[in-house]
């Protein structure tokens, strides 16, 4: 029977974030179906024409969600509860992804902030390229587990043999640093680092 070594290594590098994401949500709401339709077109019109005043590229901005639906709200004279119809709603997702510059950031929150309908929106830090940090945290993962084998083998007094196979496990994920931005800017904001873990199982004969 031959016998076998198990072992899961884990390895965690960071890199340093490099790309902003910002995902916004244009809410429009009337009574009537045109004028809801003619609002969200409004503020989608504002929002590339600030784009495009700050100097950013079209096409970093990409629609992510739209939904239009009719809304209700509960009739204060009703003695019993029941909703009356309140007006069309129509939100519209989207999401711009360009890369870190502390100042054309603060540039642009100002101007998000400043528009009419005042959208919500949520600011995160990404890395762009993670396959750099990825592949440290497998070596890492690798050296960890072979180190494991190592030790347990010494003390099971047992001799390690040839590996029988590798296995990568899950990706860990990345760690950002995340904030809901809603007043006005002028400041260094903390980017930080995405740390990124690996996880891989090898196992080895023994003799």
């Amino acid at each position: 029977m031959k016998r076998y070594l198990e072992v899961t290594g884990t390895g965690t590098a960071t890199q340093r974030a490099d790309q902003v994401e910002i995902r916004l949500s244009l809410i429009a709401k009337q009574n009537d179906y045109a004028q809801t339709l003619a609002q969200s077109a409004n503020q989608l019109s504002e929002l590339q024409q600030l784009l495009k005043e700050l100097g950013f590229d079209k096409d970093i901005i990409q629609t992510k969600n739209y939904m239009l639906n009719t809304h209700y709200q509960p009739d204060p004279d009703s003695p019993v509860y029941r909703t009356v119809f309140d007006g069309y709603r129509l939100q519209h997702d989207l999401v711009m992804n360009f890369e870190h510059d502390n100042e054309r950031l603060n540039q642009l929150l100002a101007k998000l902030a400043s528009l009419k309908d005042q959208p919500e929106f949520y600011l995160s830090f990404r890395v762009k390229d993670p396959a750099a940090a990825e592949e440290r945290a497998m070596e890492r993962a690798v050296s960890d587990a072979k180190k494991k084998a190592q030790d347990l083998a010494r003390l099971s007094d047992v001799s390690l043999g040839a590996i029988q196979y590798v296995v990568p496990g899950n990706n860990g994920g990345a760690v950002h640093r995340m904030a809901e931005m809603k007043a006005s800017y002028d400041m260094d904001f903390p980017v930080g680092e995405s740390a990124i873990t690996k996880y891989v199982t090898i196992r080895f004969a023994i003799d």
